[in-house]
């Protein structure tokens, strides 16, 4: 990820610039132009997808300039038509003016805080399009037309389950949530997941690794290649060895899904879940339910509240997971008003079928104490997202615990990134939290 492009004032300021540029593509198809038509018919689109991406533009630019977020250090918009346009500029520049990008051969010691790619010769108040001409704009103007597109016509919501798959009862489950920038502390975090995998590997245990959702900017296919598949700490060759899941989140629905569900889940390592974005996990004492939050953001598509009761039912002896990309509940940023994710699955939990639930999306790691009939909540989502680490002292209410460790010598003070580790041990889950170097800072046991 381009160290500018996450800079919020640099990315907003290009935003509110890129409106004019857009206008100008839409009147040189319009006039007939042969360049235009060209690179429309490259992108595969047409003049109809300009104008439609034009107003999404319009809507989207207000949307971001108003929420507060200006305080941490890596900017992803919340407006899938923003993050589209964050896909649509590093894309270009990366795909077409590699010349622009640094790529340093040595890091310095605090250099790698936010992101080791970066524009450059460029000031940050430079205006990237003055350096672009006009077939650059062009070029930037028709990705963001596809990125739109894909928006607007959403790829169709897998409507059965991936097949229940069987796992060991001693099986190790590594947790990897919001993950999927590829800048280096993700990276590390993936290697640091690896040094798990081998030594539960090495034991002759079986192994399962599972991405909580979010694949920034907004799930293109080129972004899953670029900054999830290379460095998920399951190896391609090891397809079928080792079990590898992923669920979907909202930024993974930023271009309509099809990254997620037709080229991620048509990877080898991640055939298990036939391309569907909902799976079971089951030995003899436990079911572990994964859920797709995102398709319908904050509710679950299709049948999914249905699935998790008649599943639960069929097996009340044996103790219920629930993983899901958004939080059911927050003492941090409440869910909004027209969040379904909790009501779906209240009557369950009040059926003390579910012991746990673990989810992401919050760049943070935090325990709730018992709520809403369920033993054990936490938000597990500090995998891959530069923040700053919270600097109020006290908990807030229904929080027992916040992991506030911090990368040392950093003022503000960056947040350590972390995982999960859960060893089944028949009806136990011994759970080990896990930060960036390797090293446990909490532990739980799930019973």
């Amino acid at each position: 990820m381009i160290r500018q492009i996450l800079d919020r004032k640099f990315f907003l300021r290009h935003l509110d610039a890129f409106g004019p540029h857009l206008d100008r593509e839409i009147e040189l198809h319009r006039s007939g132009d042969p360049g235009a038509h060209a690179r429309a018919a490259q992108a595969g689109i047409t003049l109809d997808d300009l104008q439609q991406a034009k107003q999404h533009l319009n809507a989207a630019g207000p949307d971001e300039a108003a929420h507060e977020s200006g305080s941490e250090p890596a900017f992803l918009a919340r407006h899938p038509v923003s993050s589209a346009f964050q896909t649509a500029l590093q894309s270009h520049i990366i795909e077409r003016r590699p010349e622009m990008v640094d790529r340093p051969a040595q890091l310095g010691p605090s250099s790698d805080l936010i992101s080791d790619v970066s524009l450059a010769n460029t000031q940050g108040d430079e205006d990237l399009f003055e350096q672009f001409g006009p077939v650059d704009v062009g070029w930037v103007s028709v990705g963001f037309a596809v990125l739109v597109r894909l928006l607007r016509k959403k790829r169709p919501f897998t409507p059965e389950p991936a097949p229940p798959q069987t796992i060991g009862n001693s099986a190790r489950l590594i947790l990897l949530a919001d993950w999927g920038t590829g800048v280096p502390r993700a990276r590390k975090v993936g290697e640091a997941a690896r040094q798990y995998l081998e030594e539960a590997a090495g034991a002759g245990r079986d192994v399962h690794v599972i991405h909580l959702g979010d694949v920034y900017y907004s799930g293109w296919a080129i972004e899953y290649d670029q900054n999830f598949l290379p460095f998920w700490p399951v190896k391609a060759e090891e397809a079928g060895r080792f079990g590898s899941w992923d669920l979907n989140g909202n930024h993974d629905m930023y271009s309509g899904g099809f990254g997620y569900f037709d080229h991620l889940l048509k990877d080898a390592r991640f055939a298990a879940q036939n391309q569907s974005s909902y799976f079971s996990l089951q030995n003899d004492f436990w079911q572990i339910l994964g859920l797709d939050s995102a398709w319908d953001e904050w509710d679950l598509a299709g049948r999914q509240a249905e699935w998790v009761a008649e599943t639960r039912r069929q097996s009340p002896g044996k103790k219920g997971m629930l993983l899901s990309h958004h939080q059911p509940f927050s003492a941090f940023e409440p869910p909004p008003d027209n969040a379904q994710l909790l009501k779906r699955v209240q009557p369950v939990l009040d059926q003390h079928l579910i012991t746990a639930w673990l989810w992401g999306h919050e760049h943070r790691c935090a325990f709730y104490k018992p709520l809403h009939n369920l033993p054990f909540g936490r938000c597990i989502g500090h995998s891959g997202v530069p923040v700053f680490a919270r600097s109020e002292d006290t908990l807030p209410q229904d929080v027992t615990y916040e992991f506030g460790d911090w990368v040392l010598e950093t003022e503000p003070r960056f947040a350590r990134f972390g995982f999960v580790v859960i060893d089944c041990q028949n009806d136990h889950m011994k759970v080990q939290y896990v930060d960036e170097n390797g090293t446990p800072h909490n532990f739980d046991d799930f019973q």
